[in-house]
């Protein structure tokens, strides 16, 4: 059955006992989806980076649990989940970041590990112009 079953159902009484008259009772039986967890190593992805910054990640995956019914975990394709970390704003040096991964509405995320993800921010060194070179004068010879 996948949806809760209700039935009539006559009484099998043992001898000698008797239910004043009534002869069925009517039995509901609540059906609930089997409930688990999975997990998943999932790689790191920084949402809102700045091109003028270097971004090191602290670990570059996370171990994912996830968990619901058991027949929507089943379906769960792990190549498809992204850990994302927004970095938008953060000023130099390091900082501890959760990592957000969307699953499926049915589940939910239990937990990651690691709980925080460090992400050391370095802006880079903007480049120098070149300055051109003088030339040299080159004495000219007439004949």
């Amino acid at each position: 059955a996948t949806t809760d079953v209700v039935a009539d159902v006559a009484l099998d009484l043992p001898p000698g006992v008797s239910a004043l008259g009534v002869t069925t009772v009517r039995v509901t039986v609540s059906m609930r989806p089997q409930i688990g967890t999975r997990s998943f190593q999932v790689g790191i992805e920084l949402r809102n980076a700045d091109p003028a910054v270097r971004y090191d990640l602290g670990a570059g995956q996370v171990i994912v649990t996830i968990g619901g019914p058991l027949a929507s975990l089943n379906l769960l394709d792990g190549a498809t989940l992204v850990a994302t970390v927004d970095v938008a704003g953060l000023s130099p040096g390091p900082h501890a970041l959760v990592a957000d991964v969307q699953v499926p509405f049915d589940l939910t995320v239990a937990g990651l590990s690691p709980p925080e993800v460090t992400v050391t921010v370095t802006p880079l060194t903007p480049l120098t112009p070149l300055t051109p070179a003088t030339p040299t004068p080159v004495p000219s010879v007439v004949p």
